[in-house]
């Protein structure tokens, strides 16, 4: 990743001491990009990850009420700056393997409504 794509997320520059919730972490990259940059991270995953200096790591599933109270408690009623996801779904690193997996998935389900509002909040 060169300097400038470190230096700015999708077109947003990273500022130290700005708060970033990061949704979907494992395995890490972004997580310490954005501590590099002087950012207080809260990194969330249901895979686990090695931990990166600097930052709260939550493991569960940033769809879950019991894991966005935790995210909730873990800011102190405060809200974020960022939310950065380079989520994706899990693959087997077969291309075949998985265009048949997904091919046979059903299709997504609308999100549930409590994860809405607490992405509303985040944003207040």
């Amino acid at each position: 990743m060169g300097s400038h794509a470190a230096a700015t997320a999708y077109g947003r520059s990273l500022i130290a001491g700005e708060r970033a919730l990061e949704l979907g972490c494992a395995p890490g990259g972004w997580t310490q990009v954005l501590a590099e940059r002087g950012m207080e991270v809260l990194a969330v995953d249901e895979i686990t990850m090695a931990p990166v200096r600097g930052t709260t790591f939550i493991q569960g599933s940033f769809t879950s009420a019991e894991t966005q109270s935790e995210i909730v408690s873990q800011l102190g009623g405060g809200t974020v700056d960022l939310v950065l996801s380079d989520a994706s779904p899990n693959r087997s690193g077969n291309h075949s393997l998985d265009h048949i997996r997904h091919a046979r998935s059903p299709p997504p389900r609308p999100r549930p409504r409590p994860l809405h509002s607490f992405t509303r909040w985040l944003y207040q």
